[in-house]
């Protein structure tokens, strides 16, 4: 299936705000931790809105939307112990299903929280590599194949 011009778009207009707000995080002198904490959520959420809110894109989409479903309806107790599905995968939904309860927020989580680590390891590395170019590279890279297999790049 070919994508049309609207879809291509958004892409790249995400990566673009991503670089950009990357490219700010690597050059502005934070004084606080918590404020550069708060920033690298910043930099994070271009690319897991657009997880989040893209809608029966990727192959294990439906998939997904079938283990959400049946997630929501165990305690976190119940479904870390009976279920198939790796724990922290199961906490992310449970816990994203804590305050919305709405499937494009626990695919949110998992794109968040997928991004929160590769950047902690991109920051790792900075003095050697630019952040920015490490992001462009993750969006080129690994990002699209997170769309389809998201609780497996989540375990990477």
């Amino acid at each position: 299936m070919q994508a049309d011009i609207g879809s291509i778009l958004i892409y790249l207009g995400t990566l673009f705000i991503t670089a950009f707000l990357a490219y700010f995080y690597e050059c502005y002198d934070f004084t606080t931790k918590i404020g550069r904490g708060i920033f690298r959520c910043i930099v994070l959420l271009p690319f897991s809105l657009l997880a989040g809110l893209r809608s029966n894109v990727g192959v294990d989409y439906k998939y997904y939307v079938v283990i959400i479903a049946e997630l929501s309806r165990l305690s976190l107790n119940k479904a870390l112990s009976a279920s198939r599905y790796e724990p922290g995968f199961v906490v992310i939904v449970k816990l994203a299903q804590f305050f919305i309860k709405d499937r494009w927020f626990c695919f949110f989580m998992m794109e968040f929280v997928t991004m929160y680590i590769a950047m902690l390891a991109f920051e790792r590395i900075k003095n050697r590599v630019s952040l920015t170019v490490m992001m462009i590279a993750y969006y080129m890279f690994v990002y699209h194949l997170s769309l389809n297999i998201m609780r497996q790049v989540l375990a990477m």
